[in-house]
């Protein structure tokens, strides 16, 4: 993985990508936090998804594992944990690049969930 798109935009919006070996070993720090369905985490500068998509694995595969067995409890924490995961992005090319089919995750789909990820309002443009 490039650690940059191009110079221009580390110029004008100093993008630059942790590589994901970094990601893995920031989320070890914080570990019981990552597996907490319940814990925030917010991600002021979302680009690729570097933090956001491990972060959510963990918290999903923590639900699934305590509460694999229960369809509403699965459903339900894993609601939780989806709603207490956010990111901000500001560059369009990096918004459309991350959408829900493009995370490797057990992340239950909308119909099972009973909602639309979806955003509901337009993106902010510069």
């Amino acid at each position: 993985m490039n650690l940059i798109k191009s110079k221009r935009r580390v110029a004008e919006h100093g993008e630059v990508f942790t590589p994901q070996w970094l990601v893995e070993n920031m989320l070890d720090l914080v570990k019981g936090e990552t597996e907490r369905m319940d814990s925030r985490f917010l991600e002021t500068a979302r680009g690729n998804g570097n933090f956001l998509v491990p972060v959510l694995q963990r918290k999903l595969s923590d639900v699934e594992a305590k509460f694999g067995r229960s369809d509403f409890e699965r459903r339900h924490y894993a609601l939780l944990a989806v709603m207490c995961t956010y990111g901000i992005e500001l560059l369009a090319d990096n918004i459309a690049a991350l959408t829900p089919s493009s995370v490797d995750s057990p992340t239950p789909t909308e119909a099972e969930l009973g909602y639309s990820t979806a955003p509901a309002s337009p993106v902010l443009q510069q």
